[in-house]
């Protein structure tokens, strides 16, 4: 299995495994290629942090969602 795609620049490569070892090519210089260790990547897992609400300070329309202040 193989794959094509092209970078910023213009230029086109080919990629395929070899063993462990990921290589990509050129297309248009075949003598220009890249070799490397295909590893797994970590899992990436999302982090969402979720503010608490705050009091409104008072400036302006009271926008949604915030708390109404009881001073």
């Amino acid at each position: 299995m193989s794959a094509a795609f092209t970078d910023e620049e213009g230029f086109e490569y080919t990629a395929h495994r070899d063993g462990d070892m990921l290589v990509i090519t050129r297309t248009d210089r075949p003598d220009v290629s890249f070799t490397g260790r295909a590893v797994p990547l970590p899992a990436y897992e999302p982090v969402f942090v979720v503010p608490e609400p705050e009091a409104y300070a008072g400036i302006g329309p009271e926008p949604a969602g915030y708390i109404e202040s009881e001073v």
